[in-house]
């Protein structure tokens, strides 16, 4: 195969290199994940996750992968906070019709800050992207664009973070975490249904809260839901990020509540 990489004659193995499907058609999914010292707090989240995307995407990942042996791989010994990508794509070629349902994987890792509870002093809604639930969209696909034209919305706007809505007008989202609020000493969460992506996070605190008996409540909500609400706080691998306004709506940044229920790895937020 011959091909240019910005206008650059490029060899044969790495035009082949980028043929795999995931470049091409986006044809996988991925996974973000925090490590301390070779240890994942969130490995079991991110394993139960890939199974269910990657059941849904009909990709077969060998049983034998032991990720957490990748993991210690590549972050050996007192290597501190890391962040690790992982991405999963079909093997094979063909065109929109796979010829394989066989999967490759690349995982690499990155040096990262430590989990710290970073408040977000004001958020807005997105005028210019909406989601569109689907039984895929909550998986972490590496076709992301809806995220990545909402973080391009939230630099023009100069705003620290966007809250998504889906097609009916329902809250689904922020650009990069999943929403929890709190109203009436109840804790609330947009179901996957609203179109947003099933979160390691948000399924670590879910399952926290049941033990503790206080369930979280999946619902399908409005906009102006928001505004009678006492606590609203966005969550992703990193952690707790309280926000402190929406509009003209100011909200308790005491998430306490949340934070003690975090692992032991984020509330120590060792260095």
């Amino acid at each position: 195969m011959n091909a240019l990489l910005n206008g650059t004659s490029i060899s044969a193995e790495l035009a082949a290199a980028l043929q795999n499907r995931g470049f091409r058609f986006g044809d996988g999914c991925f996974e973000t994940m925090l490590v301390y010292n070779g240890e994942c707090p969130l490995l079991s989240q991110h394993h139960a996750r890939i199974r269910r995307s990657l059941s849904i995407l009909d990709i077969h990942w060998p049983e034998s992968t032991d990720l957490e042996a990748q993991i210690r791989q590549l972050c050996p010994g007192n290597t501190g906070w890391q962040r690790l990508r992982l991405w999963i794509w079909r093997s094979g070629e063909g065109l929109y019709t796979p010829e394989s349902n066989e999967a490759q994987s690349l995982l690499a890792a990155s040096p990262a800050t430590a989990p710290r509870l970073q408040q977000k002093q004001q958020i807005m809604f997105s005028e210019e992207v909406t989601l569109l639930p689907s039984r895929w969209s909550f998986i972490k696909t590496i076709s992301a664009l809806p995220y990545v034209m909402a973080t391009q919305e939230k630099k023009k706007k100069k705003a620290e973070e966007l809250i998504l809505l889906n097609h009916r007008g329902e809250i689904a989202e922020a650009t990069v975490a999943n929403l929890f609020w709190k109203k009436r000493k109840r804790w609330y969460t947009p179901a996957l249904d609203s179109g947003c992506v099933a979160g390691v996070m948000r399924a670590w605190l879910m399952r926290k809260m049941i033990e503790k008996g206080e369930p979280v409540f999946e619902v399908l909500a409005q906009p102006d839901e928001l505004l009678k609400v006492d606590r609203l706080v966005c969550t992703n691998v990193t952690g707790l990020q309280p926000v402190l306004q929406l509009g003209d709506k100011q909200y308790d940044a005491d998430v306490e509540e949340l934070w003690s229920l975090l692992p032991d790895e984020y509330r120590n937020n060792p260095e």
